[in-house]
């Protein structure tokens, strides 16, 4: 009995196969040899496949309890993009402003795989969730629908178990270094987490302004540094996409297309010249002491914190706190300033300085990248503290 190369010996060993196509009938195939008892699990099975003697044929998606009893083996040979990532085409460089496209791709054999709608620009990527791997597609483009533009372009699907599990992920918005610029303007920096491989890969990292209706603004960055570089960016709040890209001669397409599962980056500092997110600054108030906690949810306080205090009677007066006053703690600055000789009431408060917020991971940013622009900015922070009653 020969055995799989693997160097493992199959014989009488479970094997469980996620799919029943194509792929799926490839797969058994080649381990029929091997003496393996083989279980397919598939809501549709090829004939061909449901025809191979021993072979036990489960007609359902796949499900926990299709590893009990444990098999040796579990190998996914389906389309289902839960199991096999899904293909996103970037066909770049065939539009102008104003056109329209559609695609339609061929198999071998000339029959129509998948097709698309009439699409515009800046619909890109392409996605198309049911071509197999380990074939060979024509994809025909029609510009604006007519027959007399018609481009064609050849791509191998490879199997996604040869390419890394992951050829790229980027940080959490915590991480990302930020940096500021003199007309109001940000930097951003984001490492990106890159495996090695011998294939042609890049990635692509999209910043897209969640302020705007629609997702239409964003700002893009294509390499394979080591870290993702986005100069002068104007103000908003930012989510990011990003996609690990491999190139197939003049067309690429996406092996992992993935955002941040959640949170966001706030850039630039506005039109008042501050640190744009609200929530940057927390403050409480403990009435019977006339206590003030303040902490500033960024890496650090630059230079003095000015207090502004406007009582319900009263004029407006000033308090400065210290830089040397903030305890800083997991990159919270945080300090308690004492009120209580101002026999205080309801009053107004507004605290200005300068913080760090977004340094991220800043000095692995600057061992990798030249960076420019400032590490701080100035914030500001406006509540009304009420007297407690009675």
């Amino acid at each position: 009995m020969p055995w799989f190369p693997m160097f493992v010996d199959l014989k009488g060993k479970r094997i469980l196969v996620l799919g029943g196509g194509k792929v799926a009938l490839r797969k058994v195939k080649k381990l029929l040899p091997f003496g393996a008892n083989i279980t397919v699990t598939a809501p549709r099975v090829e004939p061909e496949l449901e025809a191979i003697p021993g072979v036990e044929i489960r007609r359902h998606p796949f499900r926990l309890a299709d590893l009990l009893p444990r098999p040796a083996l579990v190998i996914a040979a389906t389309d289902d993009n839960q199991v096999n990532a899904p293909v996103f085409l970037y066909l770049n460089g065939f539009l102008n402003a104003g056109d329209t496209f559609s695609v339609e791709a061929y198999d071998v054999d000339g029959g129509l795989a998948a097709s698309t709608d009439a699409l515009g620009s800046f619909e890109n990527p392409i996605r198309f969730l049911n071509l197999e791997v380990e074939a060979t597609y024509t994809f025909c483009i029609l510009l604006n629908g007519t027959e007399t533009s018609r481009f064609e372009k050849q791509l191998m699907i490879p199997t996604y178990e040869d390419l890394p599990s992951y050829y790229c992920s980027a940080t959490n918005p915590g991480d990302v270094y930020v940096t500021y610029n003199d007309d109001g303007t940000s930097n951003a920096y984001i490492p990106m987490m890159i495996q090695e491989t011998s294939l042609d890969m890049y990635y692509k990292v999209y910043l897209i302004d969640t302020s705007v209706d629609g997702e239409s603004v964003f700002y893009e960055y294509v390499g394979t540094d080591p870290v993702a570089v986005f100069e002068n960016i104007p103000e908003g709040v930012y989510s990011l996409k990003y996609a690990s890209m491999l190139r197939e001669g003049d067309t690429a397409y996406s092996v992992f297309d993935a955002g941040w599962p959640s949170g966001t980056l706030y850039l630039g500092i506005g039109e008042k010249g501050y640190y744009p997110d609200p929530n940057s600054v927390y403050t409480s108030y403990d009435s019977s002491t006339q206590s003030l906690s303040i902490t500033l949810y960024g890496k650090a306080v630059i230079g003095d914190v000015r207090l502004t205090i406007s009582p319900e009677t009263g004029d407006p007066f000033e308090v400065i706190v210290p830089n040397e006053s903030f305890a800083s703690e997991y990159g919270t600055p945080s300090v308690e300033v004492d009120l209580s000789s101002y026999g205080l009431g309801t009053f107004n408060l507004a605290i200005d300085g300068e913080g760090i917020f977004q340094y991220g991971l800043g000095d692995t940013v600057k061992a990798a990248t030249a960076v420019k622009g400032k590490e701080s900015c100035p914030f500001h922070y406006e509540t009304t503290i009420y007297e407690a009653s009675a």
